[in-house]
């Protein structure tokens, strides 16, 4: 078996209707532009569009690189319901879980929350808080790259089922 051999027959499937590759930019495009606000916002612990400024590099790579994932998954899945196949919905959510919940992690007050939850003292908090903090502060390109996998996956088992159901 040729490597891609399901995604590219699926490509070709749903992108010669026009509709389609309109749905797939249009929707690339807003949540691009959504991940662009979000990746740099969320370390402060409020979404705002005026932390774009401090956005990185690397948050610009997996910002196009989650808004295409998603635009296309969105895509596939609506063409999927359209043949009445059934396809995973699992796997997007979990990416766009872990691409996004990181960030949270790292810099709010999520962390020390459910710290405090637990019945943690404030010397506890004081004391664990920052260093699980830090940890996803300075491990987030990898949770990104998990968050991105997970994509990949999703994309090669639906575009798997599509293609066993439906060859054109």
């Amino acid at each position: 078996m040729s490597l891609l051999k399901y995604e590219r027959i699926v490509m070709r499937m749903v992108l010669k209707d026009r509709r389609h590759v309109l749905l797939l930019v249009l929707l690339s495009a807003i949540f691009t532009a959504i991940y662009l606000v979000l990746l740099p916002s969320l370390p402060n612990g409020t979404i705002n569009p005026m932390f774009i400024e401090f956005i990185t590099p690397m948050q610009i790579i997996f910002s196009f690189i989650f808004g295409i994932m998603i635009g296309l998954m969105i895509t596939l899945n609506i063409y999927a319901a359209k043949l009445k196949i059934r396809t995973s919905k699992g796997g997007p959510v979990a990416g766009v879980l872990i691409g996004t919940l990181v960030n949270a992690l790292c810099c709010t007050p999520i962390i020390p929350s459910i710290l405090a939850f637990l019945g943690a003292s404030t010397p506890v908090l004081f004391a664990y808080s920052p260093h699980i903090q830090a940890f996803f502060e300075q491990n987030y390109p990898y949770f990104y790259i998990l968050s991105f996998l997970i994509f990949l996956a999703a994309f090669h088992y639906t575009a798997k089922n599509i293609s066993c159901c439906k060859r054109g």
